[in-house]
């Protein structure tokens, strides 16, 4: 398990889990559709050479 979450470290920088219920027609919401993965951006490290990309952090 701790593992699988230093790998996930790596890519994924947060998860957000929106409500499990419609708050007007209070119908269930899949947790497909209510889960978000937020990335990490990959963008041009500043200090180093030759335009090798680098993980920048969500802004």
């Amino acid at each position: 398990m701790f593992r699988r979450r230093e790998f996930l470290e790596l890519f994924v920088s947060g998860v957000s889990i929106g409500p499990g219920r419609d708050p007007e027609t209070r119908k269930y919401i899949a947790i497909e559709e209510r889960v978000t993965f937020h990335w990490w951006r990959l963008g041009a490290d500043e200090g180093s050479e030759g335009g090798e990309e680098g993980f920048t952090t969500p802004r």
